[in-house]
Formats: C-alpha cells, sequence, structure tokens
C-alpha cells in the first residue's frame, strides 16, 4: 500500500512538473518563438522592419494574442497593420485533417493598396521572395480551414492609383466584416456580412455566402450616399466626360461562380438612382445637362447570355443646352470624344475635330458573341431644353419648356 502511494505521489509530482514546464514553454516561450519568427522572416524576405507589440499565448486554450503588428511599404509608410489579433485554435483541427479556429478576431485592421506609377500593385511585392513553382498534376483543392468565426472591426482601408495624371486617392472607414461557420471544404453555410463607410459619407453593405471549392458567391448589396464628384476621377479619363455633381445610391443582389465549365455572373440592381447630376465635356466651362434625378429601375446582367435589360429609366426635371456649332456638330454627340482629338483654336469660332471612324476597319461582328441591350421604357419629364444654333448669324435660340419625351421598346437589337 505505501508503495501504491509511493508511486502515485511520484506520478503526481511528474505530472505537475510537465503541466509546469508546458505551461512554461506556452506562456512564456511561444510568444518570444512568435515575434522571434515574424520579425527574422520580414527582415530576411523583404528587408523590412515589422513592428510587432505585446505577444500571447495560452496553452490550455491555444489562444494567441498579438497587439499593435505593423508592416511596412517599400517607402516606409505602413502596408498593412492592426492594433490587435486573437486567434483560438479548436483541438477538432485533429480529426477535421484541417485548421479549425474557434475564433479570429482583428481589431482596427489597415490597409494600403497603392498602384504605383508604372502599373504595379504594392502588394505584389509581397510575392517576389517566393518564386512561382510549376503546377502539379494532382490538385487537391485549397488547405482544408475551419473558422467557426471571423470578425473584423473598425479597419481602414486607404487606397491610391498613381497612374493617373491626377493621382486618385479614397478612404474607407471604418470598415467591418463578419464571416460565419465558414470553411475551405464548401461542407458549411459561409454567410457573411460586410460593412463600410467611406469619408464622404458613403456606405456600403454587403452580404451573402462564399466558397473557394468551387468558387462561388452569392447575396445582396446596397451602396448610398456616394459622391459622384468624389470618385468619378478614377474613371474620368475613360468616361471622357466630367461629372460636376451628384449624390449616387444602388442595391440589388448577384450570383457569382466559376469552375471547369466556365464563369457565371448574373445581378440584379432593383434601383440605381443619382439626384442633383451635373455632366460636362471635359475643358469646358457649364454644364451640359444638369438633371434633377435620373433612376433605374431593375436593371440586369447575364455574362452567359451577353445580355443586359433595364426595366425603365426615368429622368425627371433638370436642364439640358443643347446647340450645334458652326461646324454643324451637334454638342451632345461630343460629350465623350476625348480633348486631345480638338485641335488648338484659331482667334475666330473654335472648332472640334471628330476623330474619325473606325468601322470600315473592324472586323465583322460575331452575332453570337454581340452585347444585348434593351430598355422598353425610356422616359424624361419636365425637362427645359435650352437649343442654339450656331451655324447662322445671328445664333439662333429656343427654349423647350416643359419638356417631355418617351421611347418605347429600345434594344441595340
Amino acid at each position: 500500500m505505501i508503495r501504491l502511494t509511493r508511486r502515485l505521489v511520484v506520478l503526481a509530482v511528474a505530472s505537475a512538473v510537465i503541466v509546469a514546464a508546458y505551461a512554461a514553454a506556452g506562456f512564456w516561450l511561444v510568444p518570444r518563438i512568435v515575434r522571434a519568427q515574424a520579425v527574422e522572416f520580414a527582415q530576411e524576405k523583404y528587408q523590412r522592419m515589422l513592428a510587432i507589440g505585446e505577444v500571447r499565448f495560452n496553452p490550455f486554450t491555444f489562444q494567441l494574442e498579438v497587439d499593435d503588428l505593423s508592416f511596412p511599404d517599400a517607402d516606409g509608410e505602413p502596408l498593412a497593420s492592426f492594433e490587435s489579433l486573437v486567434v483560438n485554435l479548436e483541438l477538432s483541427s485533429l480529426w477535421r485533417a484541417g485548421a479549425s479556429f474557434k475564433q479570429i478576431a482583428i481589431g482596427k485592421p489597415y490597409i494600403r493598396p497603392v498602384i504605383r506609377p508604372g502599373g504595379e500593385l504594392n502588394f505584389a511585392d509581397l510575392a517576389k521572395p517566393f518564386p512561382e513553382s510549376p503546377p502539379e498534376e494532382v490538385d487537391d483543392g485549397p488547405p482544408r480551414v475551419f473558422i467557426a468565426h471571423f470578425q473584423m472591426t473598425d479597419g481602414h482601408a486607404h487606397f491610391e492609383d498613381r497612374t493617373l495624371a491626377t493621382p486618385y486617392a479614397t478612404d474607407l472607414r471604418p470598415l467591418s466584416l463578419e464571416l460565419r461557420d465558414f470553411s475551405t471544404t464548401g461542407s458549411t453555410d459561409n454567410a457573411y456580412d460586410l460593412h463600410a463607410m467611406a469619408g464622404t459619407g458613403a456606405t456600403l453593405d454587403w452580404g451573402g455566402t462564399v466558397s473557394l471549392a468551387p468558387l462561388a458567391s452569392k447575396g445582396r448589396f446596397k451602396f448610398a450616399n456616394i459622391q459622384a464628384t468624389k470618385h468619378w476621377g478614377y474613371v474620368r479619363d475613360k468616361a471622357g466626360f466630367e461629372v460636376t455633381s451628384g449624390t449616387l445610391g444602388f442595391d440589388g443582389d448577384y450570383d457569382f461562380a466559376a469552375g471547369d465549365a466556365g464563369t457565371t455572373l448574373r445581378f440584379k440592381l432593383r434601383e440605381l438612382a443619382v439626384d442633383g447630376l451635373g455632366i460636362r465635356r471635359i475643358g469646358e466651362d457649364s454644364d451640359t445637362a444638369q438633371l434633377t434625378r435620373l433612376a433605374l429601375s431593375n436593371f440586369e446582367f447575364d455574362l452567359a447570355k451577353n445580355a443586359a435589360n433595364v426595366e425603365k429609366v426615368l429622368v425627371s426635371g433638370g436642364t439640358v443646352n443643347a446647340w450645334r456649332g458652326a461646324d454643324g456638330e451637334l454638342n451632345l454627340t461630343q460629350l465623350t470624344e476625348p480633348v486631345e482629338s480638338a485641335p488648338v483654336a484659331d482667334a475666330g469660332s473654335p472648332t472640334v475635330e471628330v476623330a474619325p471612324t473606325a468601322v470600315e476597319t473592324a472586323p465583322p461582328p460575331d452575332s453570337g458573341s454581340q452585347f444585348l441591350f434593351t430598355a422598353p421604357d425610356i422616359e424624361a419629364q419636365n425637362l427645359v431644353v435650352q437649343v442654339e444654333d450656331r451655324q447662322v448669324e445671328p445664333a439662333i435660340k429656343l427654349a423647350l419648356e416643359p419638356f417631355n419625351v418617351r421611347v418605347s421598346g429600345y434594344s441595340t437589337a
């Protein structure tokens, strides 16, 4: 009996020593290894100094916490950072044959994607130390990962495009994202909710489901209070005209999938509306049109059918300034012409050179791939149309008020 008791005591002491050693290694050693390896990796692969605050690990709950991490860009500015990160690994990883997380929570993350003047994205630097390896013949799909709950709060994304003549920059903050019951296996719901706000007051709400094997996503979205002048500069040169005012909002749903059979994309905008829209040709000092409200109802797009349809287009109120110049050209047809196509004006009346059409040299279109757009109901109500003919002296000016027009059955077919 005494021997048994001694053995139990020895076993208890040994167990206590093992637990103490395990706890010491977990609480003290793991954080130091994580910190040292992270800093060394950043220095060795990118020659950049990673800043990292306190690191904590609980070996009994398998919870890792990291504070105040910041990774610099090549120019020294932050590329990505966060204030807090909590990762809770579950024991179910053992029998699930994949990393299983009870929770991943990131607080105040910051990312700064920048398209450099040469067209390269700064985040592409992260892949440079790892040359692309030839693909293996056997594709087992993405690694098995399970996340019961992912949460991002108070995020901040700063985007810049320096390839434009006038560099474009915008901020989204605060950003919040919640992902529930996610896995890369396709056997879970993978539901997500994304919320974002821009500094101008614009808001984004995006929710649905997403899967990686196969790659697919479907859900709903809503954008509101987007200031057109703030973001139009990003597409201004390609569009060919200026937007001087306008507040935009739209909402709808989408269905996307990509696989061996090809890519499918369908989305529907229940309503897209622009209030107080002002447009003019680039370089001019007055608006060609000022529209009180422009609304599209039930706009649908189907990639597989290469077709789009809008149930109703309605312009309500506003002013349109139309004139025929001394060269016989109508200003409305020149709205989207690049400014570069206009020659330097002489002392006389300004003229605009219309770029030659490429119809004669363009290959015959493939009727099976032509994009089809239909709009069965287009209507303008209560417009004030100012018309001027500058081909005669003195110019003839007319005002049509109110001006109403309706077009039925429009189709590019």
